[in-house]
């Protein structure tokens, strides 16, 4: 499914197709089908931003994922307009890849709209080592590099079934500590996660979103930011108390951003259940909850008349 890039490390690999059939990138490596350039006249085109809770690594059917539900949703709610909707968004990224596949891939798409959905994986770059938390992010992310593949998962026969390709690559730098389990000293860390959180503020993920409104509003692109949302009731990480802590002070974040430039902000975390059966673990909604997120977001979208006359 991913391919090294110079500039991003790694992308969706151009026109992959699975195992089953079910899942399928672009000729750009986007999930979903091909955009079509020129842009039609009256079209309004809509990227969404994000890691895997954008990809949707939850449902198989590439059909069923956040941008298609979200297309489909907007169309129904707003019929006669031209509507489409772009899965911007690949597992593992997080602020600095999106800043970057806005500059580099998604200007050259002539995009109305961006909406950023980011928040767990902003939060693995803050648990680094303090000395090694800096603005490029090589404190948690090096160079994409493949690694033999012993899991299960990388059976050919089990993705046949599952549909699911494994991860055949590492990107994780030793200064950081993805996924600790407690609030115990961690050896990587030095200290506490808490106290890497208290250490490492998000002031690089914020950067990041200033820089992305600021590109967005010079090639006249609109921007929504969410807020992240996620469940403690599934016994994953994203129910520890440092990751639920990061996650906060992320939408925190968000929140601040939005109104000093002025940019609406949907508070997505105050309307999405915790319940389990949205969720295919704490971070990653499964089919139901990816519905419920894409007829959320619309409902937010068409009540603040975010898509204009202009695109009748």
């Amino acid at each position: 499914r991913f391919s090294p890039h110079p500039y991003l490390n790694y992308i969706g690999t151009p026109n992959y197709r699975s195992e089953d059939g079910l899942n399928m990138h672009n000729s750009l490596g986007f999930r979903g089908p091909e955009i079509e350039m020129p842009k039609p006249k009256g079209r309004m085109r809509i990227a969404i931003l994000g890691g895997s809770t954008t990809y949707e690594d939850y449902v198989k059917d590439w059909h069923l994922d956040f941008a298609r539900q979200l297309e489909r949703e907007l169309r129904v709610a707003l019929p006669g307009r031209d509507i489409e909707v772009i899965n911007a968004g690949l597992p593992g990224w997080d602020s600095w890849e999106d800043l970057i596949n806005l500059e580099f891939r998604l200007l050259d798409l002539d995009i109305d709209t961006i909406i950023v959905y980011e928040g767990t994986n902003d939060v693995h770059a803050r648990l680094v080592r303090p000395d090694a938390y800096k603005a490029d992010n090589s404190g948690s992310k090096k160079q994409w590099e493949r690694k033999p593949c012993v899991d299960i998962w990388c059976l050919k026969i089990v993705q046949r079934i599952t549909g699911l390709d494994g991860y055949t690559f590492d990107i994780a730098a030793r200064t950081a500590a993805l996924y600790p389990a407690s609030n115990a000293y961690n050896r990587i860390l030095g200290m506490t996660p808490m106290e890497a959180l208290g250490k490492n503020p998000p002031i690089y993920s914020e950067r990041n979103l200033r820089s992305i409104i600021a590109i967005a509003r010079e090639y006249g692109i609109d921007v929504i930011l969410a807020t992240w949302a996620w469940s403690d009731q599934l016994g994953d990480y994203a129910s520890t108390i440092h990751y639920q802590q990061g996650f906060r002070e992320q939408n925190e974040m968000v929140k601040k951003i939005g109104k000093l430039k002025n940019v609406p902000v949907y508070d997505f975390v105050s309307d999405m259940p915790k319940d389990i059966q949205y969720w295919g673990d704490g971070r990653h909604n499964n089919r139901e909850g990816i519905a419920l997120k894409s007829r959320l977001f619309a409902k937010y979208m068409v009540d603040h008349k975010m898509i204009g006359e202009e695109y009748e």
